[in-house]
Parts: structure tokens; C-alpha cells; sequence
């Protein structure tokens, strides 16, 4: 059958857009410009046209550019809860379900009265999702109940006179730019906006608790360093759709600029320990996730620690008080957790999702000044992350 001009005139122009849009996209995460891609500078670097256009994610990426092409708000999976949606800033989020918070509210209410019996202070942490209230818009058709869940809980745990922090609350409160608290292509927080929630946990320290903690510790502008990496990560849900998509993120690491010392021992979840000591980044910090020459999929996010484990020590040898914290924890506390080791004599991690002791024997063994429990809404689902008392 003869093909008619107006067809094949079509078919060429949509190849012309396709291959902008990915060029622009390409742009982006490389830092190129459209002049060196004119000037057909891939062509002098095998390495660099390998890695852009033949990697391993090429499919998922030329994937994600036709997508982005055709403005794709949502794209499907097989595993429904692996849907990734695109909200109207531009940034990439999954959606969470409707869950009844009662068991987990209660929860956590026995577990503050215990620690209360105790003379153990408690404070639940109720961190941010990335669908924001009245900021975040997701597609037509698409419902998400991260912070109907979170208000749920919260009213528990009201109604049980249990301490907690609504950083939701306080974001709307301070008025603070939503677009820039969570990175575009994953779903967890941008380093400073949890040393932000850091900040905001340090006041309640001390203002209400009395804790002595200097004031340069607490200020990220007095007491910090921010070292940038500029298109260097590709978060979870960026990972599911190629950095052609929405592009790259950019990665911000914090440290102090003050003296510190710290030991720390990780027992991972294969029951081996890995050891470190000396200032903050040769003691919190896995080194290997930061090198400059990891691809854009390296987990960045986790380099305070290396991810998440079982339990994580953290002895501050220069703290200006003798306080202990227990952190029980998401993902969400790596980078907040980090800083908070600033503030006090020592500090452990526990993940509930692979620690298999008894956390009532856990609890009178290291007898904690103070128990933080810092979820945050995608975390609901979970039942082992609200098994927090195991009593005969």
C-alpha cells in the first residue's frame, strides 16, 4: 500500500520530538550543553555515548523520556504498589493506602505509658510525606492517604496524652518552600530539611527537657558545612522510570565544622558488626556512597551509616552533656539521627523491621534519658514496626 507524504511527515516529526525531548532531558543530569552535543562531542568519548545512550538502564530511560514526551502523570506497574506518579511541581512520589491506625496507635500509647513507668521520656516524630497537605497535587483519578493516616494516628495519640511532633504541622506553620524539602526523584527528604526536623527536635531538648547543648550544634548556618553534588542521584521512584523522566537530583551533604569524635558499632542484620571511629564523617558516614565516581543510582541518600540496619551505636566523645537517646526508626531518621548525634552523649537506632530482641530488656539494659520514634506515613503498613512491647 503507497504511503501518503502527510504520514511519512508525521512519523518524522515525532521521531524530531522524541529525540529533543530526550536531548533535553540528557542535558539535565550531564551538565552538557546543546552546543558540545551539536558539535558531536559523544563521538570523542565512547565512554560518556556508551553510558548515555547503552547503559543499563537505557530501556527504563528511553522509557521515561517517551513518557515525559507524552506527558505521562502515571506510570503503572504489574505490583500496584510500585506505581510511580508525578505531582505538579515535577517531582515523583508513590501513593499509600488507607489503613486503620487503631492497633498502631494504641501501640505506641502502652509503650510511652511503659517508658513513662519508667521515668523515660518519649516523643513520637511524625515526619512528612512527600504528598504534601495543601501543597501536593496528584493526577485526576489518583487517591493517596498518607496524611489521612497520619491524622489518624495523631488523634490516638492525643486522646492518650502521648507526646509527639506534627512536622507537617510545623512546615505550614513556617511557611517553608514545599518544592525544595524532598528530593524530586525519591522519596525521602532532602539532607536539609531533616537537619531542619533535627533543629526542631533539638528545641524541644532544650526548652522543655533542660538538655545543655551549644547553640553552634544546633544552627546549620553557625555549626555546618554543606557540600554540594550537583545531578549526582537518581532516587528510588526515578530508578523505576530513568533519569530521562524528570532528570537528576541534586545531593547536599552536611557536616559539621566543629571538632567531633564519635565511636560507632552497626550490627547488621546478618549479625556481623562493622566498626568505625574518629570525627563525623570518618565515623557516621560509608564513605564509598559519596565518591564521585558512583553512577546517579547510588544510593546517596544513605551514606550517613550505610543504610539501614538492626541497631546502630553511637557514642559522642565530646558531648557537652551525658544524655542518652534510643531512636526507633524509618529510613526517614538516617540523616536525622546523624546530626542528633551532635547533641548528646550517646545514641541507638533500632529498625523494628530487622531487630529481633526484646525491646522491654533492650530498654532497661541501656536506660535510655529519652525514646524518639520518628515514622514516617509509608511506613503504616508495616505491623513489625509497631510491635514495640512483647510482655508475657
Amino acid at each position: 500500500m503507497e504511503k501518503k507524504p502527510y504520514q511519512m511527515t508525521t512519523v518524522i516529526g515525532l521521531v524530531i520530538l522524541c529525540c529533543i525531548a530526550v536531548g533535553s532531558n540528557y542535558l539535565l543530569w550531564s551538565g552538557s550543553t546543546w552546543r558540545e552535543v551539536l558539535s558531536f562531542r559523544w563521538f570523542g568519548n565512547e565512554e560518556l555515548f556508551n553510558d548515555a545512550l547503552f547503559g543499563k538502564e537505557k530501556l527504563v530511560s528511553f522509557n521515561g523520556g517517551w513518557h515525559h514526551l507524552l506527558n505521562t502523570t502515571v506510570i503503572r506497574d504489574a505490583d500496584v504498589n510500585q506505581i510511580v506518579v508525578r505531582t505538579q511541581d515535577g517531582s515523583l512520589t508513590s501513593i499509600v493506602w488507607q489503613y486503620d491506625m487503631t492497633e498502631q496507635g494504641e501501640n505506641i500509647a502502652n509503650f510511652a505509658g511503659w517508658l513513662a513507668a519508667r521515668d523515660i521520656d518519649f516523643y513520637y516524630i511524625q515526619a512528612p510525606y512527600k504528598i504534601l497537605p495543601g501543597y501536593t497535587q496528584v493526577p485526576v483519578g489518583i487517591t493517596d492517604y498518607s496524611n489521612e493516616n497520619a491524622d489518624s494516628l495523631l488523634a490516638i495519640l492525643g486522646e492518650k496524652q502521648v507526646n509527639y511532633v506534627d512536622l507537617r504541622a510545623e512546615i505550614q506553620k513556617e511557611n517553608k518552600d514545599r518544592k525544595g524539602l524532598f528530593y524530586r526523584t525519591d522519596h525521602h527528604w532532602q539532607t536539609k530539611t531533616a537537619f531542619w526536623a533535627y533543629s526542631k527536635i533539638g528545641s524541644i531538648l532544650t526548652e522543655r527537657l533542660g538538655w545543655d547543648i551549644p547553640q553552634q550544634v544546633l544552627s546549620l548556618e553557625e555549626g555546618y558545612t554543606v557540600t554540594s553534588y550537583p545531578y549526582s542521584f537518581l532516587g528510588s521512584q526515578g530508578k523505576r522510570v530513568g533519569r530521562l523522566y524528570v532528570g537528576v537530583d541534586q545531593y547536599d551533604y552536611i557536616a559539621p565544622v566543629f571538632a567531633t569524635d564519635f565511636t560507632v558499632s552497626i550490627t547488621k542484620s546478618d549479625g556481623t558488626l562493622r566498626e568505625q571511629a574518629g570525627s563525623f564523617t570518618e565515623a557516621l558516614v560509608y564513605a564509598p556512597l559519596l565518591a564521585e565516581t558512583e553512577d546517579v543510582e547510588t544510593n546517596k541518600y544513605a551514606c550517613y551509616f550505610g543504610g539501614d540496619y538492626p541497631e546502630v551505636k553511637i557514642k559522642n566523645n565530646l558531648a557537652a552533656n551525658d544524655k542518652k537517646i534510643l531512636v526507633i526508626k524509618d529510613s526517614f531518621a538516617l540523616p536525622f539521627t546523624a546530626f542528633l548525634a551532635n547533641s548528646c552523649a550517646e545514641i541507638r537506632m533500632i529498625d523494628l523491621r530487622y531487630f529481633t530482641g526484646r525491646m522491654e530488656d533492650y530498654i532497661e539494659a541501656y536506660e535510655p534519658d529519652l525514646v524518639l520514634m520518628l515514622y514516617n506515613p509509608s511506613s503504616f503498613g508495616s505491623k513489625a514496626m509497631f510491635q514495640l512491647l512483647q510482655q508475657d
